[in-house]
């Protein structure tokens, strides 16, 4: 796993959603499937698989649309009803060797099917 640090403590609401809409501008998220999910009163832990379409750059590396699979790990603390600290972890190899694999030929899916 590779850590993708994201910080928005001192920071407001906008800005925050300014940084998202940059960080994922490139990107377009089709599904969590959500592995475990630990909670208390003053955190949060998700640890999902997250499937996303890259429509530009990731990492710098083009997506020319390529779907993509990795694993995420987001730890969430909070403190008076707002989040205090965050971080994310993404499984950055699984995103590289997707997004630079040669793509699959019609007879490289026959052959895995048959």
């Amino acid at each position: 796993m590779t850590v993708t640090g994201v910080r928005h403590v001192g920071l407001s609401v906008s800005a925050v959603g300014q940084r998202y809409g940059h960080l994922f501008s490139n990107v377009k998220g089709e599904h969590a499937d959500v592995k475990h999910r630990l909670y208390g009163e003053n955190f949060a832990v998700d640890d999902k698989i997250w499937t996303a379409q890259v429509t530009g750059e990731l990492m710098g590396i083009p997506g020319h649309g390529r779907r993509i699979s990795i694993r995420v790990l987001h730890v969430l603390e909070f403190r008076d009803g707002l989040i205090s600290r965050e971080n994310v972890w993404i499984d950055a190899g699984a995103a590289i060797a997707q997004l630079t694999s040669p793509p699959l030929t019609a007879s490289d899916f026959r052959s895995i099917v048959m």
